[in-house]
């Protein structure tokens, strides 16, 4: 038997050894459903969290999502979406791929009275221009589903800071504020007193924590969306307050994403 050269069986063990050491490298993968009942929940945002690292998605029309080059150990699993329960467990990831399933509930913000109508496209057309004329006429911004989805945000605060004018910070990832340049003195969680800015949901205002509601929120559910900026852009229906965002959904809040 003719013996290989020892520099060839080198190689081949440093090769080896490299590309052990790249799939380890590669880490850990998370793969989860989140439920509402039996009923999979898309565009939830999930969050996962360990002591040095950060790492968030969102699941797809299955329900269905996917973190990958995890490290092993424990981590905080965290899901939120518009209309539920926030979601908080804590999942040990091994080295190779595990599964978690995430059952929701749901908790529909206190709104105003809202009335739903159905639309087709061209119903969806002439609304989006309705509100372009809205904005123009009190000195507004309306950006529509195209311009949203040409970002690359993914959550609608991300989008939000990139709006001149418009400020959000961050105590920690589950504290956050939105203040404008005209309104220098209030913010989303300023209740109680005179200057402050509203937040609507499809045409009903959020008496709950809106802050919180609008950190749920992710650009791929959203129709349009509306800023005003200062007392003097606001539209009629905002009796009280300096700025006002009003979001519009492609579905009801805490409905079925499917449908109109």
């Amino acid at each position: 038997m003719r013996l290989r050269s020892p520099w060839v069986v080198l190689a081949f063990c440093c090769a080896f050894m490299l590309l052990t050491s790249a799939v380890a490298s590669a880490g850990a993968r998370l793969r989860g459903l989140v439920l509402d009942g039996n009923r999979p929940l898309s565009t939830a945002t999930v969050q996962l969290k360990n002591a040095t690292e950060e790492v968030q998605t969102i699941t797809d029309t299955s329900g269905r999502f996917t973190m990958f080059a995890l490290s092993g150990g424990r981590w905080e699993l965290s899901v939120r979406r518009v209309g539920y329960a926030p979601y908080a467990d804590s999942v040990n990831v091994g080295t190779d791929d595990s599964e978690v399933i995430v059952p929701m509930k749901r908790n529909p913000l206190e709104l105003d009275t809202m009335r739903v109508v159905a639309e087709g496209h061209a119903g969806r057309l002439d609304t989006f221009r309705e509100r372009q004329r809205r904005a123009a006429t009190f000195g507004g911004n309306v950006y529509g589903r195209e311009q949203l989805a040409s970002s690359d945000a993914s959550q609608l605060t991300d989008f939000l800071r990139r709006v001149p004018g418009v400020t959000i910070s961050s105590r920690n990832p589950n504290d956050k504020s939105i203040s404008f340049r005209r309104c220098a003195t209030s913010d989303l969680r300023d209740v109680g007193t005179g200057a402050k800015v509203r937040l609507f949901i499809n045409g009903a205002q959020v008496r709950s924590d809106p802050m919180e509601a609008l950190s749920l929120l992710g650009v791929s559910e959203i129709e349009a969306l509306e800023v005003y900026q200062g007392v003097s852009q606001l539209p009629p229906e905002v009796t009280d307050g300096c700025s006002a965002i009003f979001v519009w959904t492609r579905s009801r809040v805490g409905g079925d994403s499917s449908k109109p």
